[in-house]
């Protein structure tokens, strides 16, 4: 069950959320687009959108949190005709202030059942796995753990690096809440707590103090370790996607 647990965090946590906004005003010549993802990630994408479809794209590029209290006190005023955001915490605010509008069917059926709203609201336009990024030199592989819930283990006293107050961090808590529940998601959080878990700024900097040897693993998004060998490939540290 832990295992099966890991896996759907793994894959929900991280959703990017693309959803019509209720009530919007719109453009008669544009689409709107209020994005919480960068543009240098988005960007591209929409260019391609308008080369093949012909349709002009007004983006507005800030935090998914900001663009989301945007909306919320924009109301039927707002211009936006989709929003983009980084943080399933933005759109289940906005669901949660009817500010959404259910997608087309034939765009929902687009996209996996399990990555797309059961009400319509959202699809997932991209995805991120919850990855422990570890040192062999620290710690051999047949010592990392099934699931994330084993890291509170006396085993791994001080060992393990979090960012916690990172985005990517708290959605993932988001998600644990959501499928676990509030008392399981208190009890791991307290218990990592205790077991002297080291907090970092974000996902890079874990990973760095991971490859220096200041901790043996940490809990990240599977891409920073990925770009860190991209950058250097004599990079030591390894990903571990729990099984």
């Amino acid at each position: 069950m832990l295992r099966l647990l890991t896996r759907s965090l793994a894959s929900v946590a991280v959703i990017f959320a693309m959803v019509g906004i209720a009530g919007c005003s719109g453009s008669d010549e544009a689409l709107v687009v209020y994005s919480g993802r960068t543009e240098n990630l988005i960007g591209p994408l929409i260019d391609r959108f308008s080369d093949q479809t012909g349709i002009e794209v007004q983006v507005r590029y800030d935090d998914s949190a900001n663009l989301a209290l945007l909306i919320d006190q924009e109301g039927s005023r707002s211009p936006a005709d989709v929003f983009i955001s980084q943080s399933p915490g933005a759109v289940g605010f906005l669901a949660g202030k009817d500010r959404l509008t259910p997608i087309d069917a034939k765009v929902l059926e687009l996209v996996p059942a399990r990555f797309r709203n059961a009400g319509g609201l959202w699809v997932g336009l991209s995805g991120r796995v919850r990855t422990i990024v570890y040192n062999p030199e620290l710690i051999d592989p047949s010592q990392l753990p099934d699931s994330v819930f084993d890291l509170t283990d006396v085993s791994f006293m001080g060992d393990v690096g979090l960012a916690p107050e990172n985005g990517s961090f708290q959605d993932f808590v988001t998600a644990m809440r959501q499928i676990s529940g509030d008392d399981v998601t208190a009890d791991w959080l307290e218990a990592m707590s205790a077991n002297d878990a080291q907090a970092y700024a974000n996902n890079s900097a874990i990973v760095e103090a991971v490859r220096r040897g200041e901790i043996p693993l940490g809990l990240v998004n599977h891409y920073y370790n990925l770009r860190a060998i991209a950058e250097d490939p004599n990079t030591i540290t390894q990903n571990y996607f729990f099984p």
